[in-house]
């Protein structure tokens, strides 16, 4: 074992042959870690749970003490929030059924513990606790088998499975299907522009936008906010520095990313509305102030380095609490349907990968938009995602008949440019085609004709050339992606939603005129 700083090492003697455990251990980013009680905190701002730590009194001074000799190994090599896993793990596993001694950890013991965690189609949790095992081998720790250990290291224990709501297209966990998109993106335009930023708004636009994770969103500060403005049009290009997780970096480090401008308007307009809410409990330091920020301050517990530097960041459990009064707020429903739909950061997130997978980017782009270091996760991505027909048998039932049903006929002649306030024109410039109707009787906040195809109050006319307008689109797309550098850059993605609702109305002009679905001409 390692050896820690004299310091850091308490004088008392163990009384069972193991190692003294250390009184303090430095984490990754050099915040000390108490482990003279049974109670152990973990220093992540991000995590209510890590924070209040996990508890090892339940358990017999021996084992106790081998859990600390391991936690103190992991607490230095990983973050606290991985180290506050494995602990949790250890604990729970360690119960069923609960030893006294280190040599009471035999074959049978482990025999059986695998027994159950297969009837419960958990198995894969063995991980964690047979790398403590081995671990206690490796350091030749008193009344652990070397035999238990070669035997229990030879088995084959399954990993966790992984993507399972996206490879099975979960209608409650998975990606949220093309429609529920389209709508999502038509409802934040529309409120936006009603009602101005909002926590809940910037951040679901957000996690659209980029796929980031709850602990890289809790951890964004003003600083990470930045813009080019042209000095010629006045508009400008926004930039966030996102927080890396799990890169195992000593201090922050984070990847910058481009934002759609709405998104980063947003941002900033938040930004102004937070100081002008707490102008009286900020004080003059703002250098930290998360973007997204609590209504009150958090009242970490005595002495924790936290006080006065993560006071107004959110926990990342709180956000799932945010996106459900959201949508809860705004009654989000699958168009066409009575069926409501809802949504976490995960969720996004998985919507933001596969979209980018159905898009034809590779493996290697998903994984860096997603800041993963290997592909091993994000080829259910890839996987996943079919081609448009694939995903139209999805559709098909509840959520194409919709579609179909907004058709009307267009008037004689589609080539003209009717003068009507309710025609919406072909995007091509200087192609006036007329595509549909619009039936909102009051001023449009969106971007038609590009937001018009996901839009409740667009009748798509069914003699108009709805492919000529995908081309166009995805010709649009094409160019912007060429011209800009970053492959990952989430920009030249913008018209993504515009694209995949365009191509639905597509699917659903043809499957009416052909008479798909029974009662549909």
């Amino acid at each position: 074992m390692k050896k820690l700083p004299r310091a850091l090492i308490s004088e008392d003697s163990d009384l069972h042959g193991l190692p003294p455990v250390p009184d303090f251990v430095p984490d990754r980013y050099g915040i000390l870690v108490d482990l003279r009680s049974d109670h152990i905190r973990f220093n992540d701002p991000t995590s209510r749970r890590a924070l209040d730590g996990v508890n090892f009194g339940i358990f017999s001074p021996e084992i106790k003490t081998a859990i600390k000799l391991w936690l103190a190994r992991s607490i230095t090599k990983h973050s606290p929030t991985s180290s506050y896993i494995q602990a949790k793990e250890i604990r729970i596993l360690l119960r069923s059924p609960e030893p006294t001694r280190l040599e009471d950890l035999d074959l049978a013991w482990w025999q059986k513990l695998r027994h159950t965690m297969r009837t419960r189609n958990t198995e894969w949790r063995l991980q964690r606790l047979r790398a403590w095992y081995l671990w206690m081998a490796n350091e030749g720790f008193p009344g652990i088998d070397e035999d238990v250990a070669n035997a229990i290291e030879g088995w084959l224990i399954p990993g966790a499975v992984k993507g399972e709501a996206v490879k099975s297209h979960d209608p409650d966990r998975g990606p949220l299907t093309h429609l529920q998109y389209a709508n999502l993106l038509s409802k934040i335009s529309a409120l936006y522009a009603k009602t101005g930023v909002t926590t809940e708004l910037a951040l679901v636009k957000l996690c659209m936008n980029l796929g980031s994770n709850s602990k890289a969103i809790v951890l964004l500060e003003e600083r990470d906010l930045s813009w080019h403005e042209d000095p010629l049009t006045g508009s400008k290009e926004y930039f966030l520095e996102v927080p890396r997780m799990k890169k195992r970096h000593a201090k922050r480090v984070t990847k910058k990313r481009h934002l759609l401008p709405q998104t980063g308007l947003m941002l900033q307009e938040l930004i102004l509305e937070n100081r002008k809410k707490r102008n009286d409990t900020l004080g003059k330091d703002t250098t930290h102030l998360p973007i997204f920020c609590r209504e009150s301050p958090k009242k970490f517990f005595e002495g924790s380095s936290f006080r006065g530097r993560f006071d107004w960041h959110y926990f990342s459990s709180d956000l799932p609490i945010l996106l459900r009064a959201f949508a809860s707020a705004q009654e989000l429903k699958t168009p066409g349907t009575d069926q409501a739909y809802s949504f976490s950061i995960r969720r996004l997130r998985y919507t933001f990968a596969t979209r980018l997978a159905a898009q034809g980017a590779p493996p290697a782009i998903i994984a860096e938009a997603l800041d993963h270091s290997n592909l091993d996760n994000v080829m259910v991505y890839v996987n996943a995602t079919g081609q448009l027909v694939d995903r139209l048998d999805v559709a098909i039932g509840s959520h194409l008949k919709p579609y179909m049903d907004a058709f009307i006929h267009a008037p004689s002649d589609t080539k003209q440019a009717f003068a009507t306030p309710e025609t919406v024109f072909h995007p091509r410039p200087g192609q006036f085609i007329g595509i549909g109707s619009c039936g909102l009787k009051d001023q449009c906040h969106l971007t038609p004709p590009y937001s018009c195809y996901g839009c409740d109050f667009f009748h798509p006319w069914m003699e108009a050339d709805h492919e000529s307008v995908v081309t166009f689109l995805e010709e649009k797309k094409a160019k912007a992606v060429a011209d800009r550098a970053d492959a990952a850059d989430r920009i030249p993605h913008q018209l993504d939603g515009a694209i995949l609702a365009a191509k639905i109305a597509v699917a659903a002009q043809q499957a009416k005129a052909n008479g798909v679905l029974e009662g549909a001409k």
